[in-house]
């Protein structure tokens, strides 16, 4: 039986949960593997377990928590990174920046990203919490400060690492940085993943217990949120042992939210219209895409654009599907009138 239609966008949530948990495993394999000299796939293992089991225990609380404290191993992380080439400046001259090098692609990953965080409900649910609107504008306000910051900093770092002989963080940090510090930058970058991966499981395993299982709060509520905990990390370290590029597997995970939700949760959020139909069917036709270019990538074979490139089909497909919807939304409409 199909599912109502109204739980569509929490499946699409659900999946880009996983994804986006599938991608910070990855980065953990990629990341720790050299330093541990150990496999990239027993390294996503082993964060993956990490992560799990203590999101598994806790819950929200450990959530909460742990990304509290990596906030500030982060932070210091890229103090002692920005200290370590700011006194060792790196040669940029020596490196190609190629900026116009397939620029359509760099454009269309951009568009891509920033159409998913628009509509992520984890962006609206922070800006929901706030005490009042004011509150809500100041927040968002220095939260645009700090971005800018960090990313300036992380941008400055990945430009100097990449001008190095050995262009490699784990080199950085295992011969480069002095001990303390290279201790201190590997716990830091490792909180980082571990802060985005548990948030991506933590609200994953909610709408998979609140939205798309629905039932009545009881106490085995606490015992299907644990498994769900589980369902949800599970299901991310399985797609992460698939993929070895982090920006492909971002890149997969935006893309579901971009062409199933961008469109019909604009209309609904600024023109505030109840069109069930219009919303279901771009739902349908932008997400199902998505969710095909996806398996393309995971390794079934249909004769499809690969991501970035496949956005621009998977939008059109989005707002065909609204406007075909709207237009029978506005028919039936029009029938019940006359009926009445």
């Amino acid at each position: 039986m199909a599912a109502p239609s109204h739980y569509w966008p929490h499946f699409l949530f659900f999946f880009y949960m996983v994804l986006l948990a599938a991608s910070q495993f990855v980065a953990w394999g990629q990341f720790v593997a050299p330093i541990l000299g150990t496999s990239q796939q027993i390294a996503i293992l082993g964060g993956a377990f990490i992560v799990i089991l203590y999101s598994y225990i806790g819950g929200y609380r450990s959530v909460v928590l742990t990304d509290g404290i990596q906030f500030f191993l982060l932070i210091a992380a890229i103090i002692c990174l920005l200290i370590f080439f700011f006194r060792i400046p790196a040669p940029f001259s020596s490196y190609d920046f190629h900026i116009f090098t397939d620029l359509h692609k760099h454009v269309l990953m951009t568009v891509s990203f920033t159409l998913a965080w628009v509509i992520s409900p984890i962006v609206w649910q922070r800006i929901a919490s706030a005490k009042s609107q004011k509150a809500s504008r100041r927040g968002l306000f220095l939260s645009i400060i700090a971005i800018i910051l960090l990313y300036s900093s992380v941008i400055f770092i990945a430009i100097s690492i990449r001008s190095l002989p050995n262009p490699s963080l784990g080199h950085l940090i295992n011969h480069a940085l002095p001990q303390t510090a290279g201790i201190l930058v590997f716990i830091g970058i490792a909180a980082a993943i571990m802060s985005t991966s548990d948030t991506a499981i933590n609200l994953g395993a909610l709408t998979l217990v609140k939205d798309i299982l629905p039932g009545s709060i009881s106490p085995q509520m606490i015992h299907y949120s644990q498994i769900s905990t589980f369902i949800t990390g599970g299901l991310a370290a399985l797609v992460a042992l698939r993929f070895d590029s982090i920006i492909k597997t971002l890149g997969l995970a935006s893309e579901i939210m971009a062409e199933g939700l961008f469109i019909p949760g604009m209309v609904a959020l600024f023109y505030k219209i109840r069109k069930p139909l219009a919303g279901l069917l771009s739902i349908l036709a932008g997400g199902g895409f998505a969710m095909l270019v996806f398996l393309n990538a995971y390794g079934l074979s249909l004769p499809l654009p690969e991501w970035p490139d496949s956005l621009p089909y998977g939008l059109l497909l989005s707002l065909t599907g609204f406007i075909i919807g709207f237009l029978l939304d506005k028919s039936i409409s029009a029938k019940k009138k006359k009926v009445q």
